[in-house]
């Protein structure tokens, strides 16, 4: 596969993946407003379910070239999170897993604006090499005398 199919494959990806994200957060936010602040904590599942499953997917896929550079930090930052509360979960520490669980209410909505301005910041880089790319694809135009 060439670079220009790649990229285009994966810019298209991509776009899905915002999509995804930004639906993920809206619908159980129109939920809310019909089911009342009883489901108020649904978002907070199915953003993270979405960036989790998404995050693990570009690890795998997605060209380092076109990864944005905050992401091995992103990746890091969810590890030690993921760790310290499944550490509070098998220890039975429950004052430490309350207080896990605060953090993440707290941090959650700053954690999902990074993961999706970070995939806002590589479609938009992809969009930029395919520009380039299409570029030096055409045909120079002969100059006429």
């Amino acid at each position: 596969m060439n670079d220009h199919n790649y990229i285009r494959k994966t810019l298209l990806s991509k776009q899905g993946d915002l999509w995804l994200q930004i639906f993920a957060a809206v619908l159980p936010l129109v939920a809310i407003v019909f089911a009342g602040p009883t489901v108020l904590v649904v978002p907070y599942f199915t953003v993270g379910a979405v960036q989790l499953f998404s995050c693990i997917n570009n690890k795998a896929y997605l060209h380092k070239l076109i990864m944005h550079r905050a992401r091995t930090t992103y990746e890091i930052t969810l590890l030690a999170i993921s760790g310290i509360l499944l550490l509070f979960l098998v220890t039975g520490y429950g004052e430490g897993l309350w207080f896990m669980l605060a953090v993440l209410l707290v941090a959650s909505p700053f954690m999902a604006l990074w993961y999706g301005h970070m995939t806002l910041k590589e479609i938009k880089l992809m969009k930029e090499v395919l520009l380039i790319i299409n570029e030096e694809q055409q045909p120079e135009e002969p100059i006429s005398e």
